[in-house]
Formats: C-alpha cells, structure tokens, sequence
C-alpha cells in the first residue's frame, strides 16, 4: 500500500487524500451525530418514562393503601395512550403483585401476560436491557413506603429515528465525494507547478554544494510556506554551525575557569596529552612537566602509589569508567588529596584514551579527620562532662567564636537553656533566652537552619546576636526517641560561614550522638527516682526470685513487720505467716503469680515482736525480654485498722437489717390499709357518683320541657362533672396501683409498640393534617403494659396539644453516644412556660384551661412513676408556642 501511494503522482496523491479526508470527515462526523442522537433519545426516553412511572406511582398510592386492584388497573389504563408503553406493574411493598397492565401485538390492552418477578429488575432507577427500557420507583406515602411500580417500553421510536438518521448520512457522503473529487483537481493543478520548482531549486542546491542558494517565493500559499521553509531551514543550518563554534569556545572558557584539573591520556604509552592549567595551581608543578614519562605514577603519595595504579588499569582495562581517590604530592611538599573522575574513549571498539577531573578534596578530608578526632576525644565521656567537650571540640573544627547546647524549657516550650556554653575556646556560665525573633526558632520549628552571613539584620530582635558580635548562624535540633524536639547545637561566628552543605552534614551527625547522651541522662534520672519512689513508699516492698527467696526489701517493709533489711534479705515471706491465713490461700497465690498473673488479697500475718496484723498484698511477676519470670514482686498494706472498721460495719448492717425488715412489716401493713381504701374509692364513691348521673340524666330526658335553658344547661354541667369525677377517680386509682404492682420485665420490640399506639390514637382522633416521625428505636428492657401507658400519654400528649396547629408535626426517636439511650417525644403544639416544669409531673397539675385541652391532669405522673420505676428519669424542654419535647431513659 505504501509503495502504491509513494508511486503515485502529486495530482494523484492530492485526489487520493483529499477524497479519503472527505469520506472519513463526513463518515465521522454523520456518525458521531447518529451515535449522539441516539444516545439523547434514549436519555429524553428514559427521563420521560422514569417521570411517567413517578407520576404512576403518586396516583397509585391510594390503590396501594387501600390494596384496590381495581383503582391501581384503572390508573395503569392510562397509558394506553402512549404506544411505545408495553407493560406496567403495581407490586405491594410485600412485592407481591397488585395490578398490572400490557399492550399487545395488536396495540390493545392485555391484562394476562405475567409481570417480572421483583427480583429480576433494580428497585429505583431505569436501565436498558434486551433491546427495551424498564424503569421502576417506590410508591411511598410521606416516609413510608407501598410498594413498587414498574414501566416496560420498546425503542420503536428510537429506531425509526435511527434510520432516518443513517440515511440522510449516506446522501451527505455521495455528495461529499463528489464535491472532493472536483476539489482535487482543481487544486492539484494550482499546487503541484510551484513544488516542482522548490524541488528543482533543492537538486541544484544538493549537486552544487552552493548554500546561498535561495528557492523563490511565487505565493503567500502553503506552497509559499514550503519555499520559505526551505529557505530558513539553510539559515538555520548556517546559524547552527556558528552556534557550534561558539559552544565549543565556551566549554573552553569552562575548562579554563574550574577549579577541577581537567586532562587526557594516552593508554597506550600512559602519558598524558592533555592537562588544564588548574594542575599548576592545586600541585605547583608547571604543565609541561605533566608531559613527561611516568609523571603521574612517580607523584604519588607512596602508601597510595600501587593500589590507584591498580585500580585505574584494572577498570580502564574492563572499559568501566571509575572514580577513585588517592593522594599525591605537591611542588611544595604538601600532601593534597585528589578525587579523580575518569572516563574512557572507545576507538574501533577498544578503550584509548582516558580523560577526566581531578577535584582538590583536601578540605573534605581535614573535616573528616577532624570529625574522627572529635568522635575519639568526646566518646569517651558520658554525662554532663559529655556537653562541654563536644562544644569545644564543634567551636575548634568550626573555628568559631561560639557553640553552645540548648535544652527545650520543660514548662515553657518559648524558652531555652543552655547546657554547655564555649565562647573564645572556653566554658563559660550558662544562660537562658527566648526563642521568639530567634534563627533558634526556626531550628526547633523545623530542621538544621543556616544563615552563612548577615544574621544579625535577617533576626533584629535577637539582641543576643548582638552582644556576640554573630555574622553567621548554623543550628540543628535535637530530637529525642519519640521524634519530639528536646534540644539544638548551634555554632556563631564573626565571620562569613563557607562550605555550608559539609558544616550541617558534621553538625547533623553529633546532634544525633548529643540526643541519644541526652536519652540515656534522662533514663538515668529517671531510674533515680523510680529507687527513691520505693525506697521511700509508705507501703511495704520486696522481691524475690522465683523460689520465694527475698533479695530486697524498702525501709517501710521494716517499719511494718519488725524485721530489719539484713533480717529479711535471704529468707522467705514464711517468716511473716501466723498460721491462720488458710493454706488454700497460700496455692492459689503460688499458681497465680507462676502462671504470670497478679494476685491480690488479704493475709492474716505476724510480726516479729509476735503481734497479728492484716495485709493487704499485691504481687507480680516480673519478666525479663523474652517474657520469663525472674522475680516476684509484692506490695504489702497494713488494713488492720480498715479490718476493725469493717467489723464495726458488719455490725451496723446487722442492726440495719433489723430495722429494715420491721420497716417491711409496716410498709406491708400500709399497703393493705391503702387497698382497702382504693376498695371503698372504686365501690363506695362510686356508687352516689352513678346516682348522680343517672337521675340527672332522666330530669334532662324525662322533664325536659319542664324546664327552661338554664335548667337545662345547670343539668348537663352536673352530668359533666360527675363523668369528669369518675375519670379522676380511675385516674387516681391508677396512679396508686403502679407503686403496688411487680415489674414484669422483658424484651420489647420499641418500634412494634410505638405503631401501635400511634394507630390506636389516629383510630380515636379522627383524620387530621399531622406528621408523625418515628425513628428505628430498636428494643429494650421493660415491662411491656407499663411501657404502652407512657407511650400513650407522651403521643396522646402531643396529638392533643397540637389540636391547634394547622400543620402539626410530632417526632419519637433516640439519642445515643453516652452512657444511656435517651428516648424523645417531639411536637410543634402549645408548648409551656419552662417556670412551671417541676409542676407538669405532680397529680392534677395542668399548666392549660380545661376548655383549651381536655384531660385529668393526672397523665404525666403516671409516666413518671413508671420511668422512676424501670430506674430511669423523665424531664422536659419547652417554649409557649412553640411546642415541647419529653425524654426519658429506661434502665430495664
């Protein structure tokens, strides 16, 4: 195919590319319109179907409350008008099937194809499948849901649009290809004579050598373009060789200007034929005698000579470039260490020649033999005579005026101080500064920090800069094990600070030997007081090894039983035994501690003088690093005086016993005097209550035209008022029965009993416009009939205070994250004065007129005494108007 097109001719090529650009472009740009399209009427589809099947569902959700099949077909039916609809299906939230609806092949409906069962579609969204759309959403009613509606409908609409689509593309190609063709021509005519001549103008330019040689510049066309490109590919040629020549005058100047001794050199005699001015000012030695036989070999340094010989044939023989360092003597009988880059130059595929750098690295080594020198002159000391070495010896390689270590203020974390102090090579008194406007600051806030010169204006509020006469600035902090900064080492100087990478690297490197002698100070100071803590420990202590023989014991120990520290040492807690601990005991403290646990308990002992006391011990094994026990360790408490109260105790809940069972007789004879008073109140008032309203109701009835209005009225308020007594009365028999009766405590499904309570008081209240909330509350530990009269009467309580309320909205949930779950019942109704909350939950309290709300007053002390009864606590918020909410906690 290649060879095809190159044979061709421009004219050829020109109508070739122009026609395949044309027929890809159109085939393109037809198809990604096609593909576009479809892909928006599948999207308009969907979102059209998916707002159908919304609206399906709203319409259908009285068919679903009411588990109408007939209302849920007859909404179905509407979609007979819209062909592309297949099929509908109303499913129950138990996702059995309701209704359901299918057109036919013929396009009328049909009611006898099955649906799909649920499980086969996904629940709340459309997708496409199987060549068709299927859309489903959930029918809900406020929060809770119905059931599900599902939509079917085929893409013949979609397909239509399709092919009128692909056939409008295919006239679009053919005339396309047409219009190219003519293009083609036309255009090959008018481009392929000008090439011609930038081709011939190329030829001449190839043949003859002659590059001012221009092609001409016949239109302002790509054509044009070629021919100017041409022309400025000669400039750029020209321009380049210049551009070489200069690049190879400036690596010159470069070579010159390094401090490095750049040079080359002859594998096969080793002498070398190169080598940069630089070797006179680093050795001393004039160039020219870098030229004779052997000079490098014999300018070694003697302990050096063999092993770099070695080592630069042997790599140079293997074709490895290599790095290497030795050190040579200079003119003047110095001793200057060189590191040498080296790299080999093939020639037919075999090394000939090296060249390289040789790198004055003198300095470096000082620094390094300087650091080695410091290292042995510190490592030998630890402790606090550690720190004054250490900043002498920083102050000496830094040839600086100051060094110092700083220790972070344990209870101000802005302040520090100094710990050793060198100014002018001597120790001097420590001090103690702020870290605010200080470069110290930025080191404890950081990292190693370095101001080479200059510190004194970059920090002016360090006054301290100041009175050093500081120019330069280098500090690094000190770290302890868990990565906190504990202190910083910082080096001043009254002069420019030089090498900057190689100081921090060296300070970076005794920081960390300064940190861990920091570490091991602390550790020390901390084991210190750990030995004073149990030498002065107002209990007794000691330990032994793991055959019971005692190896230390503290002073208390001795204060307790009588035994002095020698005494004690080498024999065994059987010295402190009284024979009435029982031996029982005894083995299950040995089996305890030997297995790696802790015993604790109480052991009748003797002291040395003969008298008993009580103790109270604690052992524990201790184990080394790999978790064997070595030792036991055991505090001892004398609880004798604690052993008498506890008797004097025992005596007293003897006596309390006593009392509290006579108290029981009285109480059980209260409560027998109390039923028999709930008797007379339920039988004895009861019965002129009855009379009352019962003859009053027959006068209102019987003589009703024999009295005027007010009679009549002064009648039914007696009427009134005596249901209204009896609704106390079995009020207050209920409050009064609640104390009495045994808690019958079980699992309680929450959720189950607050549905059905709220369906009781809907069933009660009639239908009104109020949003009833309920979240999962889960089950609990309560007596369930108990349970039922709180719920009524905080639900009961929020349906009637919201009477008023055109848009009522009441919420029952619970609030968790503490220790207790606490339940709530919210509403939007009347709400109270907060003043009078400690009176809502007495006897016949009400806050509102009988006439606003109806009720006994007696609902919301029933609660309470049933919530006192489960062990919780009831309380209230509220605002007058603006609705109140009551929680309460139940502890089973």
């Amino acid at each position: 195919m290649k060879k095809w097109f190159t044979a061709l001719s421009i004219r050829a090529k020109l109508i070739a590319i122009i026609l395949t650009v044309s027929v890809v472009i159109v085939t393109l740009i037809g198809g990604t319109r096609i593909i576009w399209d479809v892909q928006q009427a599948r999207q308009t589809l969907a979102q059209e179907l998916s707002a159908l099947t919304r609206l399906l569902g709203d319409r259908s959700s009285a068919a679903m409350v009411f588990d109408d099949t007939r209302l849920g077909q007859e909404n179905l039916a509407s979609l007979h008008e819209i062909p592309h609809v297949k099929q509908a299906c109303l499913y129950r939230s138990d996702n059995s099937l309701l209704s359901k609806y299918q057109r036919d092949a013929q396009n009328e409906m049909a009611t006898n194809a099955p649906c799909p069962p649920t499980d086969q579609f996904a629940h709340g969204r459309s997708y496409f499948e199987d060549g068709r759309l299927h859309v489903t959403a959930s029918v809900n009613q406020g929060n809770r849901s119905l059931g599900w509606i599902y939509l079917r409908s085929d893409l013949s609409s979609i397909e239509a649009r399709l092919q009128d689509q692909i056939t409008f593309s295919g006239i679009a190609l053919l005339v396309a290809i047409l219009f190219s063709g003519l293009l083609a021509e036309w255009l090959q005519r008018l481009i392929s004579g000008p090439i011609k001549a930038v081709t011939s103008i190329a030829r001449t330019i190839e043949e003859q050598g002659d590059h001012n040689l221009r092609a001409p510049v016949v239109a302002d066309d790509e054509v044009g373009q070629l021919a100017l490109s041409f022309n400025a590919m000669l400039d750029t040629l020209a321009t380049a060789r210049e551009a070489q020549q200069s690049a190879s005058k400036r690596y010159r100047n470069l070579v010159e200007s390094t401090s490095a001794i750049p040079w080359e050199l002859d594998l096969a005699t080793w002498r070398f034929i190169f080598v940069g001015h630089q070797a006179e000012i680093v050795l001393g030695y004039p160039v020219e005698n870098w030229y004779e036989d052997d000079f490098w070999p014999s300018h070694l340094h003697p302990e050096d000579k063999n092993q770099a010989i070695h080592t630069c044939a042997s790599a140079s023989a293997r074709g490895e470039n290599h790095q290497f360092e030795y050190r040579m003597i200079a003119a003047d009988g110095r001793v200057v260490w060189i590191h040498d880059d080296v790299q080999i130059i093939f020639e037919d595929g075999k090394p000939a020649r090296l060249h390289g750098f040789m790198f004055d690295i003198s300095q470096r080594k000082r620094h390094e033999e300087a650091i080695t020198n410091i290292a042995s002159g510190v490592s030998a000391q630890t402790g606090e005579a550690f720190f004054p070495q250490l900043v002498i010896q920083l102050a000496q390689l830094f040839d600086a005026d100051y060094a110092f270590i700083g220790l972070l203020d344990e209870k101000d974390s802005q302040k520090i101080n100094t710990y050793a102090v060198c100014a002018h090579g001597k120790i001097v008194p420590n001090i103690s500064y702020s870290l605010q406007g200080t470069p110290c600051a930025n080191v404890m806030g950081s990292s190693t920090c370095t101001y080479p010169e200059d510190v004194q204006n970059q920090f002016p509020e360090d006054k301290l800069l100041v009175q050093m006469g500081a120019n330069s600035y280098i500090g690094t902090p000190l770290f302890d094990t868990l990565g906190a900064p504990l202190a910083l080492i910082v080096i001043l100087n009254n002069q420019p600070m030089r090498n900057l990478e190689q100081a921090e690297e060296i300070l970076q490197i005794f920081a960390s030997r300064a940190s861990a002698e920091l570490e091991r100070m602390r550790a020390e100071q901390t084991v210190r007081k750990l030995s004073l803590a149990v030498e002065q420990n107002p209990n007794a202590i000691l330990i032994t090894d793991t055959s019971g023989v005692i190896e230390y014991v503290n002073p208390a120990f001795s204060y307790t039983t009588g035994y002095s520290e020698t005494e004690a040492i080498g024999a065994t807690p059987d010295i402190l035994k009284s024979g009435k601990t029982p031996a029982s005991t005894y083995t299950a403290l040995w089996n305890t501690i030997k297995d790696g646990h802790t015993w604790t308990g109480e052991l009748y002992n003797r002291k040395k003088n003969g008298a008993f006391y009580w103790d109270f011990s604690t052992i524990s094994p201790i184990t080394d690093s790999s978790g064997h026990i070595t030792h036991f360790l055991s505090i001892q408490t004398d609880v004798s005086e604690r052993k008498a109260l506890e008797e004097e105790l025992n005596v007293y809940h003897n006596e309390l016993e006593d009392l509290v069972k006579k108290r029981t007789v009285e109480l059980e004879s209260a409560n027998k005097e109390l039923e028999s008073f709930s008797y007379s109140v339920s039988h004895d008032l009861r019965a002129p209550l009855r009379s009352i309203s019962g003859f009053s109701q027959i006068i209102l009835e019987d003589y009703n035209s024999a009295l005027d209005e007010e009679g009549q009225s002064l009648l039914s308020r007696v009427i009134d008022n005596t249901q209204r007594m009896s609704e106390l009365i079995d009020d207050l028999l209920e409050l009064s029965r609640l104390g009495r009766k045994e808690l019958n405590t079980g699992t309680v499904d929450f959720d189950g009993l607050v549905a059905e309570t709220v369906r009781e008081i809907q069933s009660d209240n009639g239908q009104r416009n109020i949003t009833f909330t309920c979240n999962p509350l889960g089950t609990v530990t309560a007596d369930q009939r108990l349970l039922k009269i709180v719920i009524e009467n905080l639900l009961g309580n929020a349906w009637k205070y919201t009477s008023k309320i055109e848009k009522a909205t009441i919420e029952m949930g619970k609030l968790e994250g503490g220790d207790k779950t606490v339940f709530y019942v919210k509403d939007n109704g009347a709400g109270f004065d907060m003043t009078y909350v400690d009176k809502i939950f007495g006897a016949f309290q009400r806050l509102h007129n009988r006439d606003e709300f109806e009720g006994t007053g007696i609902g919301l002390a029933t609660v309470q005494r049933i919530i006192n009864r489960h062990g919780g606590r009831i309380w209230a918020e509220s605002n007058v108007g603006k609705g109140a909410s009551f929680y309460f906690t139940l502890e089973g």
